[in-house]
């Protein structure tokens, strides 16, 4: 269910106090919209126009998808305005929306039925992170949209305690993993390996072996966060997708 759709199932007296808090906004082309570094963290709707929609890894933009009428913008900056990577927007188009700001939105809240919009709110703004990852990670962007709202779809997020172990080396494992939130640290038979961070994929190896048998131990450093996403799907998607298989096996052959 779009975003859209499920803020229309909320209570009448949030819908509506939430409509009231809206305020018009309109961008010319070429325009880029406030964000967090200008001042302005919330959440948009937009009522025309298009918007790009841009990731800032290590200081350069990389497009991720356009928005348009319909469609909500900034949720996830609203919970974590200092999240990385930041996102920007740029109108391609005159742009018009409805600006809600964080402080009303959060207000809102506190509503005595605005616990179902931060739930809502709270999930758009997990999956706009886990979106957000995949497409900046080179694998990821070898699937067509379809295939990777598939993938979005089917993953489970897990949460991880510190020193709470995800692979054991030697035991099964079929799931890959995408790191969403901390670290890991990656060992074998004592030895360490590597330190895998927020963005990076695991669980490769196994997932693509026969045995389906983990070559390492990987361990939570703090608190930490994964997607899983189901060994069976990663090799549907390999075998009807030549570069999605490619980059896997690009992938596992640097860790073999």
């Amino acid at each position: 269910m779009l975003l859209k759709e499920e803020l229309e199932q909320l209570p009448e007296s949030v819908r509506d106090a939430l409509i009231e808090c809206g305020r018009t906004a309109i961008y010319q082309p070429g325009e880029w919209l406030p964000g967090p570094a200008s001042g302005f963290i919330g959440v948009r709707f937009i009522e025309d126009g298009d918007v790009s929609v841009f990731a800032v890894p290590h200081g350069k933009g990389i497009e991720l998808r356009r928005c348009g009428k319909g469609e909500f913008i900034g949720v996830r900056s609203m919970f974590s305005p200092d999240s990385h990577p930041s996102i920007i927007w740029l109108a391609e188009d005159e742009v018009s929306c409805l600006e809600f700001s964080q402080s009303d939105v959060m207000q809102l809240m506190q509503h005595p039925d605005g616990f179902a919009l931060r739930q809502i709110l709270e999930r758009a703004a997990r999956e706009r992170d886990y979106a957000i990852l995949m497409a900046l990670h080179p694998l990821f962007r070898m699937l067509p949209e379809e295939e990777s709202q598939q993938l979005l779809a089917a993953g489970r997020p897990i949460a991880l305690l510190p020193n709470e172990t995800l692979m054991q080396h030697k035991t099964e494992n079929d799931m890959l993993y995408l790191i969403s939130r901390g670290r890991v640290e990656v060992t074998k038979e004592g030895v360490f390996l590597a330190e895998q961070e927020m963005g990076d994929v695991i669980g490769e190896i196994s997932v693509l072996d026969e045995q389906r048998a983990s070559t390492a131990n990987v361990v939570a450093r703090g608190w930490c966060e994964v997607l899983a996403f189901p060994g069976s799907l990663i090799r549907e998607l390999c075998d009807r997708n030549t570069g999605f298989k490619d980059e896997l096996d690009h992938l596992r052959e640097g860790r073999s």
